[in-house]
């Protein structure tokens, strides 16, 4: 079928006011499923690499996307652009503070098969947090289903119970 994706997409500029929006109508030939996960912190990644550790043949001819709003995964770990100015008509993205660690320990946050590198802290700083994230996506080749600088604001649904497509936006 068909399914019409219109996003808005942030400018790499930090804290730019401007959006630019744009629609693409995509008409997969063969898929039989499309799929949008909202977000490149820990749970979006997790969810990206579960669909794509099905069998091949069950996910043949389906659209993955993952959207990040921000410049790169991470999440919430991933810091403010540097030089960003804050004051209060521009709030930061996140956070995050220069000393900021942990309060639960890196095992029980830790994907399975991929554990954080020896040496890491009990409680690591929130730098540690962003290279696992950014090596997680990276040695499962993640990144090729990642739209990075893409902000999602809605996702709706158009059609009945029986056929009809998600636009999201």
């Amino acid at each position: 079928g068909t399914y019409r994706l219109s996003t808005e997409v942030q400018p790499a500029l930090p804290n730019s006011e401007q959006l630019q929006q744009f629609e693409l109508e995509l008409v997969p030939s063969s898929a039989s499923k499309a799929i949008a996960i909202v977000g490149g912190g820990s749970a979006g990644l997790a969810a990206l690499k579960t669909i794509l550790d099905l069998p091949p043949s069950t996910r043949e001819g389906w659209e993955i996307v993952l959207f990040e709003q921000r410049r790169d995964v991470g999440g919430l770990w991933l810091p403010d652009s540097l030089g960003t100015k804050l004051s209060p008509h521009h709030l930061p993205e996140t956070p995050l503070y220069p000393d900021l660690h942990t309060n639960i320990p890196h095992p029980a946050m830790t994907y399975p098969h991929f554990t954080f590198p020896p040496n890491t802290s009990l409680f690591p700083l929130h730098t540690a947090l962003e290279d696992y994230l950014r090596h997680y996506a990276d040695h499962y080749r993640l990144r090729r289903h990642i739209h990075v600088n893409h902000t999602v604001v809605s996702a709706d649904w158009k059609g009945d119970g029986e056929s009809g497509i998600w636009e999201v936006v």
